[in-house]
């Protein structure tokens, strides 16, 4: 009887997990889509609006490389946001469940992609 509660309680943390993936990689899916689409905007607006880019910073080619950077660390946190839903989906299902080490690697790519976008 001890058994089947202790697997009880190990399998409600692993509904609770899973359910925690998915709900917080959609909720940063589009916040990240949605703050990445601002940057997007105005330099579409630069663009479209004033021919060039001119201005204190036009001519400083560390600035446009730690854009792109940005940019690209951006998309990858968007994909990477968006495979913790499957992760969670993952989780859920015994038959498809990742490793314990997988999981944790996943989730420190996570961060430390995040963390190089607040640092750009």
């Amino acid at each position: 009887m001890f058994t089947r509660i202790v697997e009880g309680l190990h399998g409600a943390k692993i509904e609770g997990l899973a359910k925690t993936f998915s709900r917080l990689g959609k909720i940063g899916f589009w916040l990240q889509v949605v703050l990445g689409s601002i940057p997007l905007a105005v330099t579409f607006f630069v663009f479209v609006f004033s021919g060039s880019i001119s201005g204190p910073r036009s001519g400083l080619p560390i600035v446009g490389l730690l854009s792109l950077v940005n940019m690209l660390v951006l998309l990858f946190t968007i994909v990477w946001f968006y495979r913790y839903i499957g992760l969670g989906r993952r989780i859920a299902d015994p038959g498809s469940r990742p490793t314990e080490s997988a999981v944790l690697a996943t989730v420190w790519t996570g961060l430390l992609a995040s963390s190089l976008g607040v640092m750009f």
